[in-house]
């Protein structure tokens, strides 16, 4: 009974079971058949797909390739620029040494030139004076001969009046003597009289004239004299206030000189610091797109690990111990019997000497870092200064006592102060010294042997606590 109800239950799911497995065929056929529309469409999916990233990549490299090539542009430009700012400079440079040259020479042509007038206003001040005193001489002389001319000339007038009173004198003299009365003889003694006295006076009368003539001729020839003279100091002065006025007119066109070499030299400055200035932009401009482009490095400052690192290697500590690490590498791992080391082993060393040194020196960074480093929430690429880290440079016992180690031996060892200095700056600032830093270095050097110890460390000191050795640059 149980077989049957069983076969009944069975033959009853397998019924049901059927029409499932038919509508499954069915479902699996359009299944079958999407399947196949998909697989096609993916195909041609995947093939544009293909496309589309061969496409992109291609894309992308062009970006890469126009922006790379966009970056060389504005390198380009920003290299003329700093080529053009640099040609500029150095023009402006030469044309501010040619115009300074200009005024130079004016200043001294001025000088040259103001100095030739005093002497010759003085020259002319004198001339002046002769020339006055001639034409006050020459007035006395005009003078006095207009008078002795008056004399002379109120004597002739004298000479003619008299000589016509003895004509008429005469000429009654002549009517007296034909008659023969006593008044007539009396008349006629009367007459002769005064025709004797008259003839008398006209005599004494030409005496004077002819000496007020002569004197009038003498004095004629003296005044001639004066005029000449006089006209000779106003030949002078004229010629003299001819070089005043050329003198006046250099100074003046001197001066002229000056004020447009002055103008110039202040525009030239002007041009000179504005070319200046273009070329300072110029070079910021091209170290910043190094800076950024990675072919150059910017300024800035080392960081707290970075600066302890420095100044341990600066120092030979690092070196130092890199060589006990060596050597105790070498004393735990000894070389047998004719071994010859290999470069495993000496590859192994090295990072054993490394390990070994890192290890005893980080807690030394690690002070540089507690001191050095930002406070909490500050920004921690950001520069500043403490009087706490002056101090420990200052007054610390550590780094001076890491340059009085190995550091200070080595160095020691130079008899040269010449290499000394090189050696240090090579060591410190990984660079060679100035010839003035070099002749600073071995001024300083210049004590007893006593005391030379003592000035390499300090020199060293100021090294590593200079602004050189703390910034990257």
């Amino acid at each position: 009974a149980g077989v049957a109800a069983a076969q009944k239950n069975t033959d009853t799911k397998t019924t049901a079971n059927k029409a499932a497995i038919d509508k499954l065929a069915a479902a699996e056929k359009v299944m079958a058949d999407a399947q196949a529309k998909w697989e096609v469409a993916d195909k041609a999916v995947q093939s544009h797909d293909a496309i589309w990233i061969i496409a992109s990549a291609k894309r992308e490299k062009a970006k890469a390739e126009t922006a790379r090539t966009m970056r060389r542009w504005e390198d380009a430009q920003a290299l003329d620029e700093l080529a053009q700012s640099r040609t500029a400079l150095a023009g402006a440079r030469q044309q501010l040494a040619k115009i300074k040259q200009v005024l130079d020479s004016a200043r001294a042509t001025m000088t040259v030139v103001a100095g030739e007038l005093p002497p010759r206003k003085e020259a002319m001040l004198a001339a002046s004076k002769i020339k006055t005193e001639a034409d006050t001489t020459r007035d006395l002389q005009k003078r006095l001969l207009d008078e002795k001319t008056v004399s002379a000339k109120a004597a002739a007038d004298s000479v003619a009046q008299l000589m016509d009173s003895s004509k008429l004198i005469a000429e009654a003299l002549t009517v007296a003597v034909k008659g023969n009365g006593a008044e007539g003889l009396a008349l006629k003694t009367k007459l002769e009289v005064a025709k004797a006295r008259a003839d008398e006076a006209v005599k004494t009368t030409q005496v004077l004239d002819a000496l007020f003539k002569k004197k009038v001729a003498a004095m004629t020839v003296v005044l001639n004299h004066r005029i000449a003279a006089a006209n000779s100091e106003v030949a002078k002065v004229e010629a003299i206030q001819k070089t005043v006025n050329e003198v006046e007119s250099r100074i003046t066109e001197t001066r002229k000189r000056l004020d447009e070499a002055q103008k110039k030299v202040v525009q030239t400055t002007e041009a000179f610091n504005e070319s200046q200035s273009r070329l300072e932009a110029a070079v910021n401009e091209v170290t910043g797109r190094w800076a950024k482009n990675y072919a150059t490095g910017t300024f800035t400052h080392l960081t707290p690990e970075q600066l302890g690192w420095s100044i341990l290697q600066a120092t030979d500590q690092i070196d130092t111990y890199r060589k006990a690490g060596a050597a105790e590498y070498d004393k735990k791992n000894p070389l047998k019997k004719d071994q010859k080391s290999d470069a495993a082993r000496d590859a192994t060393k090295a990072r054993y000497a490394d390990q070994y040194a890192y290890d005893k020196l980080k807690g030394s960074v690690a002070n540089f870092i507690k001191l050095f480093v930002g406070a909490a929430g500050e920004v921690q690429t950001d520069f500043y200064a403490t009087a706490d880290q002056a101090l420990y440079f200052t007054n610390g016992g550590t780094v001076r006592n890491w340059i009085a180690g190995n550091f200070s031996s080595r160095l020691g060892k130079f008899t040269d102060s010449k290499a000394l200095a090189e050696e240090m700056y090579l060591t410190i600032l990984t660079r060679r010294p100035t010839v003035d830093e070099t002749d600073l270095v071995v001024k300083s050097l210049a004590v007893e042997a006593k005391e030379r110890t003592a000035v390499i460390q300090d020199i060293a000191w100021g090294l590593l606590t200079s602004a050189e050795f703390r910034f990257v640059h």
